[in-house]
């Protein structure tokens, strides 16, 4: 990767514990907005807004998710056009870490495992900026 990324940042630092009231911090990497939302249930979701006309935004709208090839955790679970109180008006994408293997808060026979993966808020954090320098990589 060409940019190395530090997880010491300036942001609010997300509490990680499993449970609780949803937070949602914001910030911005090279020319990308980012967000990332830590659900009351325990797991984060990370999202990145695209730029208007991106190349990838066409590729999803034509493709679907099959036709992106961003390397995420789990795949990217949601593209599209959001402007409401969280989201500011754009194409986002996004993925989640709610995956088999991934401890959430539920109670479910192939979710929330005491001994799933616990994602913290510096690991998503470091996720969303490796993203951005694939997408940086491959559209700039």
């Amino acid at each position: 990767m060409k940019n190395k990324v530090s997880l010491t940042t300036n942001y609010p630092k997300q509490t990680d514990t499993m449970e609780g009231k949803e937070e949602i911090t914001k910030g911005d990497y090279l020319k990308y907005h980012w967000m990332i939302i830590r659900r009351p249930v325990g797991w984060y979701c990370a999202y990145i807004k695209l730029w208007k006309k991106h190349p990838l935004e066409i590729v999803l709208d034509t493709e679907g998710y099959d036709g992106c090839d961003v390397d995420c955790h789990g795949g990217l679970t949601f593209g599209g056009k959001r402007k409401d109180k969280v989201f500011s008006s754009g194409y986002w994408i996004g993925w989640d870490y709610a995956h088999v293997g991934d401890y959430t808060a539920y109670h479910h026979p192939h979710l929330g495992l005491d001994d799933d993966k616990r994602w913290t808020f510096d690991e998503v954090l470091f996720e969303v900026h490796e993203v951005i320098d694939q997408l940086t990589e491959k559209y700039l």
